[in-house]
């Protein structure tokens, strides 16, 4: 069989069958998202399945690459943004099928500029990662912002794969992913012997080390803090009802903890303000011996935000950190806004009275890298405190907290989740994951080891910019070499 040359490639058409692959690829990634777990493996069919239409076709691979991203993410934001009850669904519904309309086509550009970009063969999946991390960087930090259009992130329950991150960060992830599914169909696509071998065994590589990395034993740190999350729901009649409740809780089941998490608006309105309540968390921290998170509402001014206050064991409100990333629409109905009084800026919580210092990422906050690496920096523990109560089922606070597992493995530091009846749990920088296995009341004691730092910590998304620029040299070269060889001619 002749050499496909890139102008053949780009001109052909579909094949009849294309949308054969196509449907199982939407089929596999719906799936994905329904049980998360196979994901990290099932991935890769709809993405050779894409690779080898888009290398071939034309107008039709785009209506299908098109078709099943659009699919896929309004799959997606079904799942993990559903929330029971809310009068403005039908608004949110609205804004994420937007949403999906602009990533689709970006999406499809992605694995199109990876297939036709004129590099060697070999270098074609390196191309076509990086360019898909591209894409899911301009919708996800910059253009919308929202980091639940990362598909690569943020669709495991427990993400094997993405125990690989912590060379760079969530979007390397997204990169790694690709190449490999790249390499596995440029094995398919390419003509040349020691191409298919030299990929075949690059994809062998990648995959068995991701692999035997993900079937190490993980053991428990010898040294380092114990951390004790209340699971606490929010079905009392008050505020100081449901805070009691939760130090109940913490004072029978906590132990010798160094550090208590207590849930988002476990302590509801006026914290600031109400002496019973400062009271009661003060007399806690004093019989535990440690100090205590405590959500509650951060209300100054016209000021009204959700936040974390540390109460020490001296019994004295040592600290505060506001959440800075609000949900959109949602949590401005429920009365949240960010007023003409300014917040205090910090993420981290510390107090002379603490072994461990907590970087404060509040509910929908830790699904953001650049607000978890800023987190990470200068403390030991990422902590989040959540009441994901009020999304539609478990598997969208199970993708939450995947976000979380993805930021301890992104930043080198341990990640700790304290939720109302949700999702409460701790993952190691390795991507071990420890969860409150009850969805009833109740304590996870874990104890965090020491952080590390990263790459991606000091860097942050720098990586692919410079990735970028190499690929884009790269192409360039090759282009003046193509065209002075046609000139000869």
């Amino acid at each position: 069989m002749p050499a496909h040359t890139s102008t053949e490639s780009a001109l052909a058409p579909a094949p009849a069958w294309a949308w054969i692959p196509c449907a199982l690829a939407g089929v596999t990634t719906g799936a994905c998202f329904w049980i998360p777990s196979l994901a990290p493996a099932a991935w890769v069919v709809p993405a050779v399945a894409l690779y080898f239409i888009v290398r071939r076709g034309r107008g039709c691979s785009w209506a299908f690459a098109l078709g099943y991203a659009g699919a896929a993410y309004a799959l997606a934001y079904t799942v993990r943004t559903g929330v029971d009850g809310v009068p403005i669904a039908l608004t949110n519904t609205g804004l994420h099928l937007a949403a999906t309309a602009l990533h689709a086509p970006l999406f499809a550009l992605a694995l199109w500029t990876g297939a036709r970009l004129p590099v060697p063969n070999a270098l074609r999946p390196i191309a076509g990662a990086v360019c898909w991390a591209g894409a899911e960087w301009f919708m996800w930090a910059g253009t919308m912002a929202w980091p639940m259009l990362s598909l690569g992130a943020a669709q495991w329950r427990y993400p094997v794969l993405a125990q690989t991150a912590s060379l760079g960060g969530p979007l390397l992830t997204s990169a790694i992913m690709m190449l490999f599914a790249g390499l596995l169909a440029a094995v398919a696509l390419s003509h040349e012997r020691r191409v298919q071998v030299a990929t075949t065994a690059a994809a062998a590589v990648l995959l068995g080390g991701v692999v035997a990395y993900s079937l190490t034993t993980p053991s428990a740190p010898a040294d380092g803090a114990e951390v004790a999350l209340v699971q606490s729901p929010r079905n009392t009649a008050t505020s100081t009802e449901r805070l009691q409740n939760a130090l109940d809780l913490a004072l029978a089941q906590a132990g010798d903890a160094d550090l208590i998490v207590l849930p988002e608006g476990t302590a509801g309105n006026g914290f600031s303000t109400n002496e019973l309540k400062q009271q009661l968390c003060a007399d806690a921290a004093q019989t535990l011996g440690a100090p205590l998170v405590v959500g509650a509402w951060f209300e100054e001014g016209d000021t009204r935000l959700p936040a974390a206050y540390l109460v020490d064991t001296d019994g004295q409100v040592a600290d505060v950190a506001v959440k800075q990333r609000l949900v959109p629409l949602y949590e401005a109905a429920t009365g949240a806004q960010a007023g003409t009084v300014a917040p205090p800026p910090g993420r981290t919580l510390s107090s002379g009275s603490a072994d461990v210092e907590a970087g404060i990422l509040v509910c929908f906050e830790s699904m953001f890298p650049a607000l978890a690496r800023e987190a990470a920096h200068n403390t030991s523990l990422l902590t989040v405190i959540t009441s994901d109560s009020s999304f539609g089922g478990q598997t969208p606070r199970l993708l939450h907290f995947g976000y979380g597992v993805m930021d301890a493995i992104a930043t080198g530091r341990w990640f700790v989740q304290a939720s109302t009846d949700g999702v409460t749990g701790a993952a190691s920088p390795a991507g071990d994951v420890t969860l409150l296995e009850s969805a009833e009341p109740g304590v996870l004691n874990v104890r965090v080891g020491q952080p590390h730092d990263t790459p991606y910590l000091h860097v942050g998304e720098a990586w692919l910019a410079v990735a970028g620029g190499v690929i884009t040299a790269m192409v360039l070269v090759r282009g003046v070499r193509l065209r002075n060889k046609k000139d000869m001619r």
